[in-house]
């Protein structure tokens, strides 16, 4: 299949905005192929320590609310005013993402495990938070998320029973 063929992918970040400006930004990573890799113990407490972490990594930054679903996670990250942000959203989440695979191999080879190496999705969604109505919104619907999911698990439960 030459590049003509090849399913163009969807550009996953607003075309004309700098994503290096401060403000505040809603960010979903998932794994790769979505599989249930966040429900181990080890990686779940590896995701939490490096999310907490970044804001050493990258002057500037909050990491705001945060939680790790089953295959997915949801955070808030906030470039603070009054900094020049050297890195991107982007380049924040690559390197949150790196964090976290390394964290990870290392946890592999330091305890024999053989679970998969593998983590991420190659990319990650983001909403550009707009205001404060917008802001409260994202946190409460990431604080949710896992009692969202636990209701729907048991509807679908109880549909089929």
């Amino acid at each position: 299949m030459d590049s003509s063929q090849k399913k163009r992918r969807k550009r996953m970040r607003l075309e004309s905005y700098n994503y290096k400006q401060p403000g505040s930004y809603a960010i979903t990573i998932c794994t790769k192929q979505r599989k249930n890799l966040f429900t181990l113990p080890a990686l779940r407490s590896i995701l939490y320590k490096e999310w907490a972490q970044l804001p050493q990594h990258y002057p500037g930054i909050v990491a705001g609310t945060f939680v790790v679903m089953h295959n997915h996670l949801h955070g808030i990250l906030i470039l603070k005013d009054g900094f020049a942000h050297e890195y991107s959203v982007s380049r924040i989440m690559g390197g949150y993402k790196s964090l976290v695979a390394n964290a990870w191999l290392y946890y592999l080879y330091e305890t024999g495990h053989k679970y998969p190496g593998k983590i991420w999705q190659s990319s990650f969604y983001d909403h550009v938070i707009r205001n404060d109505i917008d802001f409260k919104n994202q946190a409460t619907y990431i604080r949710n998320n896992p009692v969202a999911y636990k209701a729907k698990k048991r509807a679908q439960k109880h549909k089929h029973v």
